[in-house]
C-alpha cells in the first residue's frame, strides 16, 4: 500500500509543475479500503490544449511516480459538460472523492 504522505508529495509536485485547478483522489485510497496492489486514482482538472489522455501520459513521464497510479485529466469545460449530462463516474468522484488540491481562484464542481 502507498502511504498518504507519498500521494500528497506526488500531488504537490504535480501542482508545482502543471498548476491544475483541482486534483481529486478517488477509488480505494479515497474511500478507505486500499489493498496491496491497489493503484492510486487521481482526477486532474486543468486547462490543456492537448488531448487529455496524452496530457496524462506526459505528466506521468515527467513526474515518474514510484507507485501505481491511474491519472485522469479533464478540462474544466469537460467536467461541467459531463456533470450536466449526469455522468455517474464523475458525479461519484466529486461526491465521494477527497480534494487534494484546489486553486484559490477557481472552483469546478
Amino acid at each position: 500500500m502507498v502511504e498518504m504522505s507519498k500521494i500528497e508529495a506526488f500531488v504537490r509536485r504535480l501542482v508545482d509543475e502543471y498548476e491544475p485547478e483541482k486534483v481529486i483522489l478517488f477509488g480505494s485510497y479515497a474511500y478507505g479500503d486500499p489493498r496491496d496492489g491497489s493503484d492510486v486514482d487521481l482526477l486532474v482538472v486543468m486547462n490543456t490544449s492537448d488531448p487529455p489522455a496524452m496530457k496524462a501520459v506526459e505528466m506521468l513521464r515527467s513526474l515518474r511516480p514510484r507507485f501505481s497510479i491511474d491519472l485522469i485529466v479533464r478540462t474544466p469545460e469537460q467536467v461541467v459538460q459531463r456533470l450536466a449530462w449526469d455522468d455517474f463516474f464523475l458525479q461519484d468522484i466529486f461526491e465521494k472523492g477527497k480534494v487534494l488540491h484546489e486553486s484559490a481562484h477557481v472552483r469546478v464542481d
